[in-house]
């Protein structure tokens, strides 16, 4: 298992940007015809979180950076491990299914064990991990052509971060080729509050200060009723 190493946003000019927070319907992968031109360059991976919601931070959150693909006669091919899956990457068409693909895939991977000699097998599929630093940029270098998953593997202080799968290299309209060097802007939202359960009985207020008021109230009234028909049962007695 490697670890990402972390630049500063001095440091990286990114090639191409891909921002997953608003470019629902735009495709994520490159097709067959333009994968046909990746060669065995190496590229790389920078993220750049954004502001989370209030009272979050996007400095020291941990991300995995794994490979769980590869880029075979201008296809995307599962890692062996993945390969089980009833999954295409080639037919994805927009971000949407890009996403979908991508909590498929992390699922999967939740409900796999990995022992050490796997990890470090030729075979097994790189797993890089690495934390944001202060201004929220996490940059993983030196990765072979392929595609990747990438998801927070701990953020309690950040926001819920949507899976992504990103391809190294990635189709750039604006310079009209395949650029190795990605700045990814991920998705993400206000993590779910689990709701509290109140398991307090009830209250009625028959212990308010109100209600204690109106019982005496009650008591003295009923009292008096007792004592006016009491000297009225004796005055008639008495008239009789």
């Amino acid at each position: 298992m490697g670890v990402g190493s972390i630049q500063s946003a001095g440091e990286f000019d990114a090639a191409l940007t891909v921002d997953f927070t608003g470019n629902e319907g735009e495709r994520g992968l490159p097709d067959s015809d333009k994968l046909q031109s990746a060669d065995d360059t190496t590229g790389s991976i920078r993220i750049l979180l954004t502001n989370g919601s209030e009272g979050t931070s996007k400095s020291g959150v941990e991300m995995t950076c794994e490979k769980v693909g590869d880029i075979q006669n201008g296809r995307y091919v599962l890692a062996d491990r993945y390969s089980d899956m009833e999954l295409d990457l080639n037919q994805l068409k927009n971000t949407s299914e890009l996403e979908q693909a991508a909590r498929k895939i992390s699922e999967a991977a939740s409900n796999i064990t990995v022992s050490e000699e796997q990890v470090t097998s030729d075979e097994y599929p790189d797993i890089y991990t690495g934390k944001t630093d202060s201004e929220g940029i996490l940059y993983f270098g030196d990765l072979q052509k392929g595609i990747y998953l990438i998801q927070a593997s701990s953020g309690e202080h950040y926001d819920e971060i949507t899976p992504f799968l990103v391809s190294v290299p990635n189709w750039s309209e604006e310079a009209g080729e395949m650029l190795y060097d990605i700045e990814v802007i991920p998705k993400h939202s206000p993590k779910q509050q689990p709701a509290t359960e109140r398991k307090e009985a009830p209250q009625t207020g028959i212990d308010s200060p109100a209600a204690r008021q109106l019982g005496c109230a009650g008591i003295i009234l009923v009292t008096l009723l007792f004592i006016l028909c009491k000297e009225y049962i004796e005055r008639k007695r008495e008239q009789g």
